[in-house]
């Protein structure tokens, strides 16, 4: 069936004006998704409903209503398994609309629906840390509400850790990261070493929603490409050099510097080379060795000339 309505939505206008139309392009949109969900291949489920989400922003301004009113909404029409459209719409809220609290409504919904995550816990991850961006925005000068939203975070990995004996490398290093903002970073070094050992070169995608948690030269990356994938592993190896530089271990942040270079090398043909390379010139500016930081600077620059963030980063080497 899904293959049927995939061929539907293809007959149809890109620009859907036609309040008829509009309404076919949703049922046939959801019936998609559903179908999908059906079959056990929830994952390829999200772009359907996503763009069924978008309908309903054209038809009725979905995205700018409060939670309790997109529940009403979506109450209006069957899912073979709301979780697929809640996660949906948290992606939405968080990357699009960068709504924190309505994400954080949506995720936490996903939560009450998935109570043992058997679909994905990397939802904790993505939870934890729409609430780690709260604190360390919304709720930075109230320091009662700060510690509401970390132990949210963390409480969260606790409950995950109760049902899993082992997290998969994604969770298991935004549990690091967390515990190294909580200054917890001698439990940090050790799960982001167990990551480096166990990760491969999966992408994770890094978004505007990120940037509390991220810091300063990851930030200007941030402002000034939008959004950017880095290799899981080049993301652990980073925050290990931050975490050992918060313990005053320059050494170790010195090694793990080293053994990302020689990591990175492996994109050396790849389109991927030069986002992967600048991380390795900003690592080597964290540790002190500015002569290997402009060095990697102006390869990155041969590559990518102009580019921004690295400039800025070399000419900081100069002052």
């Amino acid at each position: 069936m899904v293959n049927e309505y995939i061929l539907a939505l293809k007959y149809y206008p890109n620009e859907t004006e036609s309040p008829d139309l509009i309404e076919i392009k949703i049922s046939c949109l959801r019936l998609a998704g559903n179908a999908l969900v059906e079959m056990d291949r929830g994952d390829e489920s999200y772009d359907y409903f996503m763009q069924f989400l978008a309908m309903l922003q054209t038809k009725e301004g979905f995205m700018d209503k409060p939670f309790h009113a997109q529940c009403a909404t979506l109450g209006k029409y069957s899912f073979a398994n709301q979780y697929y459209i809640f996660r949906s719409l948290g992606g939405i809220m968080a990357c699009e609309r960068e709504n924190l609290d309505g994400a954080i409504q949506c995720y936490e919904r996903c939560l009450e629906l998935d109570e043992d995550l058997t679909r994905d816990q990397g939802l904790v991850a993505v939870l934890a840390d729409l609430y780690q961006s709260k604190a360390l925005t919304v709720d930075i000068q109230d320091q009662d509400s700060y510690k509401q939203q970390m132990d949210l975070a963390l409480n969260l990995f606790h409950n995950l850790l109760q049902k899993t004996a082992e997290l998969t490398p994604f969770v298991e290093c935004s549990f690091a990261s967390l515990l190294s903002k909580l200054e917890r970073c001698d439990e940090a070094v050790k799960h982001f070493e167990n990551v480096i050992k166990r990760a491969d070169d999966t992408p994770i995608r890094i978004t505007d929603a990120d940037k509390p948690l991220l810091d300063v030269h990851f930030r200007r990356e941030i402002e000034v490409r939008g959004r950017f994938e880095i290799s899981l592993k080049v993301q652990t190896f980073y925050e290990l050099i931050l975490t050992y530089m918060k313990l005053n271990e320059v050494g170790k942040a010195e090694e793990v510097a080293l053994q990302l270079e020689n990591y990175v090398k492996r994109f050396q043909s790849t389109p991927k080379y030069s986002r992967a390379l600048s991380i390795v010139g900003y690592a080597y500016k964290l540790v002190g060795n500015k002569e290997k930081a402009a060095e990697i600077f102006v390869s990155v620059l041969e590559i990518i000339p102009g580019h921004l963030p690295v400039t800025e980063a070399l000419e900081s080497l100069c002052m």
